[in-house]
């Protein structure tokens, strides 16, 4: 005689079984929210709460939502990208280590990714910089080792492409930058020396296609 078929354990009640990939309309159910009101929770929006916007990401992570990068640039056009455009130059890479680890920090629990664009010795800096914009692979760029007048900055300027530097220029081109005072610190540093008795001061200076060698001797 057969024993008759076991039934299959329920779930507890409250917990959803999500078998198939899950979507906005998914997290929308489990949170009984709008659609449209868990799309802006993703996207930082300023006028959706912050309760909301925890509650919303807390269940996305806890059911392994992933936003389709495909469909977001469909939709609005926008990748959500910000690329760095690094130098691959082996006696830069403890510098952009930090520089990296900075940028995706102030990025983090936004809506934005960081992605690295390289470029090599050998290489027109001006490639990588024309492939993002052409492509549209990101929505903004970050550039560092700037020249006083730096061919990348005009060429994102004229296109009115969104970009910041880290280090600045000399071209009476207005732009979003950041930077060390490398003024302050080139007469800071002869000025100790100078007390300390020092008479004939001589400056290791930096590359001198970039811009922050020549504030720094400057200043000295």
């Amino acid at each position: 005689m057969k024993k008759p078929a076991s039934k299959p354990a329920s779930r507890p009640a409250g917990v959803r079984n999500v078998t198939r990939k899950p979507t906005l309309k998914t997290i929308s159910e489990l949170s009984g929210l709008a659609v449209a009101t868990v799309s802006r929770a993703l996207n930082d929006a300023p006028d959706i709460g912050a309760d909301t916007k925890k509650l919303v990401r807390r269940i996305a992570a806890d059911i392994g939502y992933v936003p389709n990068r495909a469909g977001v640039r469909l939709r609005t056009g926008r990748t959500n990208v910000i690329t760095l455009v690094l130098s691959t130059e082996p006696d830069t890479m403890d510098h952009t280590a930090r520089l990296i680890a900075s940028i995706a920090e102030e990025l983090r629990d936004t809506r934005f990714h960081l992605t690295i664009t390289p470029f090599f010795p050998d290489q027109d800096p001006m490639q990588p910089v024309r492939y993002v914009v052409e492509t549209g692979s990101a929505d903004a760029v970050i550039l560092n080792q700037t020249q006083p007048d730096d061919p990348r900055v005009r060429y994102l300027a004229e296109r009115g492409f969104p970009f910041a530097t880290h280090g600045r220029t000399d071209m009476g081109l207005e732009h979003n930058w950041f930077d060390f005072d490398n003024t302050a610190y080139g007469r800071i540093a002869v000025e100790t020396l100078a007390r300390r008795g020092a008479r004939n001061i001589v400056m290791i200076a930096p590359p001198l296609a970039q811009t922050y060698a020549h504030h720094m001797i400057d200043a000295a």
